[in-house]
């Protein structure tokens, strides 16, 4: 791992372990900021993660797998992924990868949609 690798990782690492803390203190204050300090976490992640993987691909290191890329926007991770796919013209060109994105983002309409029509 080099320098840079070692820096994005000890930042995402500190970001998301703030944003931990966040979401643990925000829980007990307010009853649904839990679920939006989440996404954010969750979503500040993902976008890390297409930043390590496109410094990886430009320095011919190891990857980012695209497991790994896809399971964190199946966690809520979807706006972070969309928003590194966009920023850093990353993994356009791979269909399957963006046909399954999209398939991500259709279920999460889907359970969101479920889950507002039950609790109301």
């Amino acid at each position: 791992m080099n320098k840079t690798h070692r820096i994005l990782a000890s930042v995402s690492g500190g970001v998301a372990l703030f944003l931990a803390i966040t979401v643990v203190l925000l829980h007990w204050r307010y009853d649904i900021a839990w679920l939006v300090a989440y996404l954010f976490m969750i979503n500040v992640v993902a976008f890390v993660a297409f930043i390590v993987d496109k410094t990886a691909q430009k320095l011919e290191k190891r990857r980012v797998p695209e497991k790994g890329l896809l399971t964190l926007a199946i966690l809520g991770g979807t706006i972070g992924a969309f928003l590194g796919m966009a920023m850093l013209r990353h993994k356009i060109a791979k269909k399957s990868f963006f046909i399954t994105l999209w398939l991500i983002v259709a279920l999460q309409i889907a359970l969101w949609f479920i889950w507002i029509t039950t609790t109301s």
